[in-house]
């Protein structure tokens, strides 16, 4: 995986030529976004075996989705666990498109909450802020205190910046997008032998009737997010990624997209 991510540390002046936002013009903590990112490009088409639709069940209320359970089993391992936690990918949309923000959950970023904490109203707050277009008085006060809590603020001198990633227009967007680099064909071969194996060791003493869920699961495992976090922990082990001051984490993982 280093020979693919290893190539965005060497990519500062087209990540810069984009537009896009870095909190405090800092490409290392534009990394800690962009780079969990760009993993969920990492999905192949020939890998999808089973489609969403074949296994979701209809719900009355209006849900369409799959149902499962885990065992959770106490057992001692010689790592910290917690380093490899994950949650996600958080897309919050506004109903015109104008909004589009992303983010995830690490061990990293010190945010509490999960996607109930992750809400919409504070990205078009701040796509507001960005614009001008929120005054900075007392009616504003608790979504200002908002933004500064989640860190997505930052006070600086006598104002404040902005501390996530941002693409302030439509064209910024699709210029990061492009700029985000293909996959090799290693990549590719290496994540259809992820598969089966994952799909090996899940199926283990599974019934044969489940196994279309346990390929459901186990399919595209490359672009899961247990494998991005165990990218970062490799980047951060191997001194390519910075521990950025505290002040910054809860900023970290996060893209906001402004389509205007």
């Amino acid at each position: 995986m280093e020979q693919y991510f290893g190539r965005f540390f060497e990519m500062e002046a087209a990540w810069r030529e984009t537009g896009v936002h870095m909190p405090g013009g800092d490409l290392n903590l534009f990394l800690w976004s962009v780079i969990p990112y760009a993993g969920f490009r990492l999905r192949f088409p020939e890998l999808e075996k089973v489609r969403h639709d074949e296994l979701a069940v209809p719900r009355k209320d209006g849900g369409n989705y799959i149902a499962f359970g885990l065992i959770q089993r106490e057992f001692e391992t010689r790592f910290d666990a917690r380093q490899y936690y994950f949650c996600g990918d958080m897309d919050r949309t506004s109903d015109d498109r104008s909004i589009e923000a992303w983010q995830v959950d690490t061990f990293w970023c010190g945010r509490e909450g999960g996607w109930r904490d992750n809400l919409l109203s504070d990205y078009v707050s701040l796509a507001h802020v960005i614009g001008g277009r929120l005054p900075q008085n007392e009616a504003n006060v608790d979504v200002y205190r908002r933004l500064f809590e989640k860190q997505y603020l930052l006070k600086s001198g006598d104002g404040f910046e902005v501390n996530i990633v941002f693409c302030p227009d439509r064209q910024t967007g699709e210029r990061l997008r492009a700029a985000i680099p293909a996959p090799p064909d290693a990549i590719r071969e290496a994540a259809a032998k992820l598969d089966r194996d994952v799909f090996r060791l899940m199926a283990e003493g599974q019934p044969e009737h489940a196994h279309k869920y346990v390929r459901y699961w186990s399919q595209n495992s490359m672009a899961s997010g247990e494998i991005r976090v165990h990218v970062l922990k490799h980047l951060v082990d191997a001194g390519l990624l910075k521990m950025p001051d505290p002040a910054r984490w809860k900023g970290l993982h996060t893209i906001l997209f402004i389509n205007r």
